[in-house]
């Protein structure tokens, strides 16, 4: 169960990082350009460093998928926003989210995922995740069998 945990935090870090990562691209590119898809009534675009996501009352209006590009200088907004359009029979909801939120957010549990995998225990095998009290230092693992330093930070740095 130990090593499950320590293959999902791997993981975890992992992922969170290349999301991150992307995140990023997308706030900077942003700028410059901006992506725009529809689908069934539902827009979902990128642009000036925001997401957007547009709705109508009736969804299943549109029927196809149509992403587009644009290339065009847009200013950057910081902040969220809320719009309500109303329309012959029904209206239009916006939604804009600053990309830096969810940004923020894979930073921040990405960054504790990295803390919480550099933590090292001594009472517990590296390798299998067994517990090592009552086993002598210096002597294998009682169940995988390898062996491990002893832990540098207990000991003395002093110079003799």
């Amino acid at each position: 169960m130990r090593l499950r945990r320590k293959h999902l935090r791997f993981a975890a870090v992992w992922i969170g990082s290349l999301l991150t990562a992307v995140i990023v691209i997308a706030l900077i590119a942003s700028g410059w350009f901006s992506f725009h898809a529809a689908f069934r009534g539902v827009s979902i675009g990128i642009y000036g460093g925001r997401l957007e996501t547009s709705w109508t009352g009736r969804l299943g209006v549109l029927g196809t998928f149509a992403p587009q590009w644009d290339r065009n200088p847009w200013a950057m907004q910081w902040w969220f926003d809320w719009r309500t359009v109303p329309l012959t029979s029904t209206s239009l909801y916006t939604l804009m989210v600053p990309l830096w939120v969810p940004m923020l957010l894979t930073a921040a549990s990405t960054l504790f995922a990295w803390r919480a995998r550099g933590r090292f225990n001594p009472a517990i095998c590296p390798t299998c995740g067994y517990s090592q009290a009552g086993v002598p230092k210096g002597s294998p693992c009682p169940e995988c069998g390898k062996h491990h330093p002893p832990d540098l930070s207990t000991q003395s740095t002093s110079a003799t």
